[in-house]
């Protein structure tokens, strides 16, 4: 015992008190840095991921050669049987061939031949994955072909109408002109285009 001054015991109950406030700032600051930690981690992975999908688009290929070949080739085609059935006055109808072998060189490249050393059948699935792009992108450019010519006929009220209204254009012709024998042809030939994408990898490697 110590006279006038403090004993250990009665330190204990301010120790005790002490820590009970400083336990849970402790913890609470131990998560924020685990969260912080983990959330860097993740967006470090979500970079590397777009840094090697973007490398993986950008490096030819003998599979993306292939690919963009092959679907051009399908498009053109398909295109034969798509241009007698488009609405009269539509503009681009004439260069549609070109146009869709455009998009299929673009999405043959972009989308079918990104994957090699696939099963036969993903790469089938792939080449009409890249096929439903070309018929959307066929006809969304369609679409807006035709937008530009009402806009400057001032057909449209304001902006937000012209650009709502290149959806309805590309639906109206894409629902005019499309039949069973175009659309069996470009199927066909997507599918094709997926096999010798992936032939193109396993004979030649890059």
């Amino acid at each position: 015992m110590v006279r006038g001054g403090l004993r250990c015991g009665d330190l204990a109950p301010f120790a005790a008190t002490s820590l009970a406030i400083v336990s849970p700032n402790l913890f609470v600051n131990s998560e924020r840095y685990e969260l912080n930690s983990l959330v860097s981690r993740n967006e470090e992975t979500m970079m590397q991921r777009v840094v090697v999908r973007n490398s993986q688009v950008q490096i030819p290929t003998m599979s993306k050669l292939f690919a963009g070949l092959a679907l051009a080739a399908a498009g053109f085609f398909a295109a034969q049987g798509i241009v007698p059935m488009i609405p009269a006055g539509t503009d681009g109808a004439e260069e549609l061939p070109l146009i869709m072998a455009s998009f299929g060189l673009m999405f043959g490249w972009r989308v079918v031949g990104v994957r090699p050393g696939r099963r036969w059948v993903d790469a089938c699935n792939d080449g009409l994955r890249g096929a439903i792009y070309l018929l959307a992108a066929t006809f969304a450019f369609l679409g807006t072909i035709q937008m530009f010519k009402l806009a400057v006929r001032m057909r449209y009220d304001d902006v937000l109408s012209a650009i709502t209204d290149v959806a309805g254009q590309g639906i109206g012709i894409g629902l005019a002109s499309l039949s069973l024998q175009p659309i069996l042809t470009l199927g066909i030939g997507a599918m094709l285009a997926g096999v010798l994408s992936e032939y193109g990898h396993r004979r030649f490697g890059r």
